[in-house]
Order: structure tokens, then sequence, then C-alpha cells
């Protein structure tokens, strides 16, 4: 809403990521962040693993919050990977190797596609090289799968395998859908439920959230708001493709698709990656500025 402290915050934070120095300050903490968070999930995830109380972690809980920001943190760190040193990139690739292991071990499928994407991503911008590149991107990804066949061989990590075998052929949305859509009106969709909006979702009653932030905007506060909102991040997306950095747009596409409901516990909220992310915004459109009044117009 234009009150709340998110709409002010992002509005700075766009600013924050247009202007070229700031935004070198941002990118320079970034994997900084990136490692203190990491750290603050797997710490107590290896506690909890030695205590044999890791079954009992499930649903939103700060290993799953600090391992979520670590990854906006690492994604916000990639940006411009290209102009860093070996060992930054080195840092990076390990910092995403990270998140994807605690996706797996938390059983967050939707964070290990995300882990994968970024990984990929992040690859294919090291090197300007296509075929160094694609041998780059090969030699990583079979060690990964190698990584993840290594530890679900392990008894160690059994209890993990078995909870993300079963994960894998769970449908975990699909009623909550079916629920919503039931429940809501066409009305409701269009002028919005305010934010004591619910619905009827299972056994839980009365239900205020969904995963999908773009149903949850039109749920909330009606088709007025929404559109609006989601339009600015695509018009953010139509760039043209001979600049000459692609890697903030890849991450605004990786943060579009976690909103759409890809990646569990991912909401528009007062956080660091909500921030981050209208940062990474303001440096797409400095991008934009810089290409249309030196080279286009040069």
């Amino acid at each position: 809403t234009p009150g709340s402290p998110l709409s002010y915050l992002t509005v700075f934070a766009v600013y924050v990521g247009f202007d070229n120095e700031n935004w070198r300050v941002v990118n320079r903490i970034a994997p900084i962040f990136a490692t203190i968070y990491v750290l603050l999930a797997i710490l107590p995830y290896m506690q909890l693993k030695e205590m044999g109380d890791i079954n009992n972690i499930a649903g939103n809980n700060p290993i799953t919050y600090f391992m979520i920001t670590t990854f906006w943190w690492v994604s916000v760190a990639s940006i411009e990977i290209a102009h860093k040193s070996i060992y930054y990139k080195l840092w990076i690739v390990l910092l995403i190797a990270a998140c994807a292991f605690l996706a797996f071990s938390l059983t967050l499928r939707s964070w290990m596609i995300q882990s994968a994407l970024l990984l990929i991503l992040t690859l294919t911008q090291i090197n300007k090289s296509k075929l160094l590149k694609a041998i780059l991107a090969t030699v990583v990804v079979v060690a990964v799968i190698w990584g993840i066949k290594q530890v679900a061989g392990s008894s160690e990590m059994q209890d993990e395998v078995d909870a993300f075998n079963e994960k894998l052929t769970e449908d975990t949305r699909s009623q909550q859908y079916d629920n919503l859509f039931e429940a809501i009106s066409i009305d409701q969709w269009v002028l919005g439920g305010g934010m004591n909006a619910s619905y009827t979702f299972n056994s839980v009653g009365n239900y205020k959230h969904i995963d999908n932030q773009y149903l949850l905007l039109l749920f909330r506060y009606g088709i007025l708001l929404a559109i609006p909102w989601i339009s600015i991040w695509l018009l953010i997306l139509f760039k043209r493709k001979t600049m000459y950095d692609l890697s903030a747009v890849y991450v605004v596409v990786l943060w579009l698709m976690a909103l759409g409901g890809l990646s569990v516990y991912n909401a528009i909220i007062v956080n660091p990656q909500n921030i981050l992310l209208a940062m990474v915004a303001g440096r797409v459109l400095y991008q934009k500025l810089y290409y249309r009044n030196n080279v286009l117009y040069s």
C-alpha cells in the first residue's frame, strides 16, 4: 500500500541501484552478507543433525529463512561477475552450491531448481568464450551431480534423501489453488479483499496466504494495484540484448519466477531480499539509460 514502509524502502532501493557508486558498494558487500547468512543457516543445521533432530525441521523456520536470504545475496553478488577475479568467481560458485545443499537437506524442491538455474546463469557469465562456457558449465554440472550422488549414497544423509524422494512426487499446491478459486468471487479479484482477506484451506480453516504473490496481490488488493505493480517489473525486462551485461536481468527473472510460486516462503514483505531486488531493478534501469544516452544517441 502507498503508506507501507516497503513502498518507501522500495523507492529508495531503486535509487540506490540506479546510482553507479552506490551499486558498486552493494555489489561489493553482497558476497560478505551471503557468507554470513549461509553460516547462520549451516551451523544450526549441523547442530540439529548431530542431535538427531533434523527431521523436526519443517515449514518456514529460521534455517530456511537464512538459506533463502543467502540465495538472494549471492544472486546480487553474481551480477557482473565476468569482471571479477577467479577467486571471487569460485567464492560465488561455492555459495550457490551451499544453497543447493541446504535446499536438498530441507527438502525444498523449488529452491534446488532456483539454485541450479542461478549456477547455470553464473557460469555463462564467467567467460566470454562460448566454447569455454560450454566446457565449464558441463564440468561443474557433472561435478554437482556427482556430489549429490555421493551425498545421497551416504548413510548419514539417509533421512534427508528419503524425505526428498518422498517430496519429489508430492503435489503440495493444486488443492490450495482449487480452494482459493472456489472461495473467491470475481468482484474480490477485481476490488480486493483487504489485508484481512482469507479463504478456507482444507483443515487449516481461514487462511490468509499463498506462495504465488501475484495471486496474493489480486486476492488482497485487486487488479487496480496488482497489474501496475506486475507491469513495472515486466517493463524492466524489456531491454536491448546488445547491452553489455544481462546478468542483472537474469536475477530479476529468477525473482519474478519465485514470486510466481516457483519458490516457497518468498513473499512481498519487508526483508533483505525485497530491498535487494529493488536495487537490482534500479541497476537495470541505470543500464537502460546508459545504453540510450551513450550508445543509441552517441
